[in-house]
């Protein structure tokens, strides 16, 4: 954990954690062993542009490092705070992170020379065609938060925030989400489960 040369304090969204944690991930994976790793960390104490950058570029960055798991989502201030409408917007992030991993394919189809040759490239037209139908919704990720209007449509529809908009995608889900109900079987197996954590804390004395 680096530390403020100003204060000494712990530097919760520095850089220089997700250098550290690309260490850890390819010194793990040298010796094939599973490593999780933690992009929670930010200094602000409010879900602003700080926090999301910090989280963003930790997150990102340590992820090109191969983890075999990553743990982070609606924090503030590294683990002190804790909001749901925050890990609406990291829920987005996240996606975007996986979107790089995925990187680009080069093959005949993407590469699609053929349709080049028969469009051309000036003044080609490709929107209409069977092959950007296909493809782009492989190769682009559609957020659902950040906004992606025209300044005037952005203006037209209430010149809201992300932030905004992420407290209305809660609102939305806490009124019509239901859960789906675990299926008996696994209902059981949960319930045994507890029975035998309970009779082994017994056996110890511990309840």
């Amino acid at each position: 954990q680096p530390l403020g040369m100003r204060t000494g304090q712990a530097l919760l969204g520095a850089i220089e954690n997700a250098v550290t944690g690309m260490a850890f991930a390819q010194m793990w994976r040298h010796y094939d062993v599973p490593c999780a790793l933690a992009a929670n960390g930010s200094d602000s104490k409010l879900p602003d542009y700080q926090c999301a950058s910090e989280k963003a570029m930790n997150l990102v960055s340590q992820c090109l490092a191969g983890p075999s798991l990553f743990l982070t989502g609606g924090s503030i201030y590294d683990e002190l705070t804790w909001s749901p409408v925050v890990l609406l917007m990291d829920a987005e992030m996240i996606e975007m992170a996986g979107r790089v991993l995925a990187g680009m394919q080069v093959t005949d189809e993407t590469l699609a020379v053929d349709l080049i040759r028969q469009v051309g490239p000036i003044p080609g037209f490709y929107l209409d065609k069977q092959h950007t139908r296909e493809w782009w919704a492989k190769e682009q990720f559609v957020p659902r938060l950040a906004d992606r209007q025209s300044h005037a449509e952005w203006e037209a529809a209430g010149s809201r925030s992300m932030l905004d908009r992420a407290s209305e995608q809660l609102q939305e889900i806490l009124a019509s989400h239901e859960p789906a109900a675990l299926p008996a079987d696994r209902c059981q197996a949960l319930d045994e489960i507890l029975a035998e954590a309970e009779a082994s804390y017994r056996q110890q004395g511990a309840m």
